[in-house]
C-alpha cells in the first residue's frame, strides 16, 4: 500500500511517443510483434464463447467438484460491429478471441501475457486507489479499518487472480463474469474452504465469498439492477466495439447501488500511438483505447469520471495502465466536478 506498488499521481508525466508496445488484454507489452513493444493487460475476458443467436436461453448446471451451479446463457452479442474498416474496433472477432484466451494456460503467467512478476505490483495499486476512493466518501476515522462492501462483480476475470487476490478482501460478495470456462473452472477449483457461497460454509479470516459465476461475454451480461457496489473490470474492454462498451457501461450504470458509494472501474492499457489513435491487436483480436477514447466513451454511456490515476512500476516495455473510477453523472454532480484526493484528477 506504499513505495513501488502504489499508484502514480495522474498529473505525473508520461511519454506518449510513437509505437510503445501494446498490452494484451492481460498484461502485455506495447509491441505487436518481436520487432515492436508490447503491452500489458492482465487475464481479464469480454468475449462470448458463442455468436449471435436470436434469442436468449438459460441453463444452470450443476458443478461436480464444488456445490454450486455455474450460470450459462446464449444471448445475442450485443450491438451491432462498426461497419467502417477505418475504425480498429470494427476489426474485432469475438470467435478470434476467444480462440486465443483457451490457447492460453489457465494460471496467472497466461492471464499476464508472460508478465507475472507484475501481479503483486498491479494489485497493490489498484488496493490503494480503492481504498483513498472510498476514504473519500466516509466518515470512517482514517485510523479505523473500512468496512467490506456487499457485493462486488469481477468481470473478464479469468481465473481468478483479482477476484481471490484483491477483491475477497473488500467484499462479502464477488460474482465472476468470464466466457471462458477452463478459467472459471480453474478460479472455482482454486477456492479455499469458505470462499464460496455454495457450498454452504461461512466466510473465514475476514474473507468474502464468490457469488455467481458467469460464463458470458462482457457484451451479452446484465448486472442485476441495484446490486453492486463495486464493478471492476480490468484488461477485458479491449474485446468490445465502441458501440458494445457504451452499451455495457450503460447497463452497469443500472446495476450499482444507488448513492454516491458505489462506482465502475475501469482499468486498462493506454494507447502509445503518436496521434492518440486507437490500436489494434489481431493476436487477441483487442484494441487498445487512448486515455481520449475512453473518456468520451465514458461521456456518452452517462457516466462521471470522479477519480483517474496512472499505475506505477511495470516494466517499462509495457503500455501505461490508468485507472478509472466512475459513476452515474446525476449523482452528487457539484462534489464530482472536483478531485476526490490529492494528485487523482479527472
Amino acid at each position: 500500500m506504499h513505495g513501488p506498488y502504489s499508484c502514480r499521481d495522474a498529473s505525473s508525466s508520461v511519454s506518449w511517443g510513437a509505437a510503445t508496445p501494446p498490452f494484451r488484454r492481460r498484461l502485455r507489452s506495447s509491441f505487436p510483434s518481436p520487432t515492436a513493444k508490447k503491452k500489458p493487460m492482465p487475464r481479464q475476458s469480454t468475449l462470448t464463447q458463442q455468436q449471435s443467436p436470436q434469442h436468449s436461453t438459460g441453463r444452470v448446471d450443476l458443478l461436480p467438484h464444488k456445490r454450486i451451479y455455474r450460470i450459462t446463457m446464449d444471448m445475442a452479442a450485443g450491438p451491432p460491429l462498426p461497419a467502417s474498416p477505418s475504425q480498429p474496433d470494427a476489426l474485432i472477432d469475438h470467435a478470434a478471441s476467444i480462440t486465443y484466451w483457451n490457447s492460453v494456460s489457465a494460471d496467472t503467467t497466461g492471464m499476464l501475457g508472460g508478465y507475472p512478476q507484475t501481479s503483486r505490483i498491479d494489485l497493490q495499486g489498484s488496493s490503494n486507489f480503492l481504498i483513498k476512493l472510498r476514504r473519500t466518501k466516509s466518515s470512517i476515522p482514517a485510523r479505523d479499518a473500512l468496512p467490506p462492501l456487499n457485493r462486488a462483480a469481477d468481470c473478464g476475470a479469468g481465473v481468478g487472480r483479482i477476484t481471490k487476490e484483491f477483491l475477497l478482501k473488500v467484499a462479502k460478495r464477488v460474482d465472476v463474469v468470464e466466457p471462458v470456462k477452463k478459467f472459471t473452472d480453474e478460479l472455482v477449483q482454486g477456492l479455499k474452504s469458505g470462499e464460496w457461497a455454495g457450498d454452504g460454509a461461512d466466510p473465514r479470516g475476514g474473507r468474502g465469498q464468490v457469488g455467481e459465476v458467469v460464463n458470458l461475454g462482457l457484451q451479452d451480461w446484465t448486472p442485476e439492477v441495484g446490486a453492486y457496489d463495486l464493478i471492476w473490470n480490468q484488461w477485458c474492454v479491449g474485446h468490445l466495439t465502441d458501440v458494445q462498451l457504451v452499451d455495457y457501461l450503460e447497463r452497469c450504470k443500472n446495476g450499482l447501488v444507488e448513492g454516491n458509494e458505489s462506482w465502475i472501474v475501469v482499468k486498462e492499457n493506454m494507447s502509445t500511438d503518436i496521434h492518440q489513435q486507437d490500436i489494434y491487436d489481431d493476436e487477441d483480436s483487442s484494441v487498445t483505447r487512448s486515455d481520449d477514447k475512453f473518456r468520451k466513451l465514458f461521456k456518452e454511456a452517462g457516466l462521471k469520471l470522479v477519480a483517474t490515476d496512472l499505475q506505477r512500476g511495470f516494466p517499462k516495455e509495457l503500455f501505461p495502465v490508468r485507472i478509472y473510477a466512475l459513476q452515474p453523472q446525476q449523482i452528487g454532480r457539484k462534489a464530482l466536478d472536483r478531485p476526490l484526493y490529492p494528485g487523482i484528477h479527472s
